[in-house]
């Protein structure tokens, strides 16, 4: 009896305490060990069943390289997951640059994320398990943890948001040449 009243007050205080559980950081095999490479993996969306991909391509192309951990992967690529398995591919160094990722579950949580496009924190709905560490639970913690990119160059490869009406120098007509009938 004593043994169903603690289930059941367990069975209780689970949805409280999930509202208020930062998103969940697991450790891997290798970090757990001390041998994971530093940085993030990009997220790719897990298909619902992985024999229905098309992965005839990666097992043709020879630079695809499948990996168990991020020491099969050649200098700083990391072994991340993706659509046809775990490949090898240059990772995130900073989990702000990171995508907002709902996650597997399907609980409806409001969280925030920093968007280095917008260079702000945005909300973003959240369902309760994976994801990636760009989750907060409060737009302050966000700020807070990705405070520094305000102040300092971005990451290579990195969006960065045109100021409006700014265009990129490719997107431009090429400048006549001096010499060129026309021009002066």
């Amino acid at each position: 009896m004593e043994q169903q009243a603690c289930l059941l007050l367990l069975l209780l205080l689970l949805p409280i305490s999930a509202r208020s559980v930062p998103a969940p950081h697991v450790p891997g095999r290798e970090e757990q060990m001390g041998t994971a490479k530093p940085g993030y993996c990009h997220h790719i969306s897990e298909a619902e069943n992985p024999l229905d991909q098309d992965c005839s391509s990666c097992h043709k192309n020879t630079s695809c390289s499948h990996c168990a951990g991020d020491s099969d992967c050649p200098g700083a690529t990391k072994c991340c997951p993706g659509k046809c398995g775990h490949t090898c591919q240059e990772p995130v160094l900073d989990f702000c640059y990171l995508p907002s990722v709902c996650g597997n579950c399907k609980a409806l949580f409001i969280r925030f994320f920093y968007n280095a496009s917008s260079q702000q924190c945005e909300e973003f709905i959240y369902g309760g398990c994976g994801g990636n560490r760009n989750n907060f639970e409060t737009e302050q913690e966000c700020s807070q943890a990705c405070s520094h990119l305000h102040s300092q160059p971005r990451q290579r490869g990195s969006p960065r948001p045109l100021p409006r009406g700014e265009v990129l120098p490719a997107a431009l007509p090429p400048a006549p040449h001096p010499s060129a009938p026309g021009a002066r």
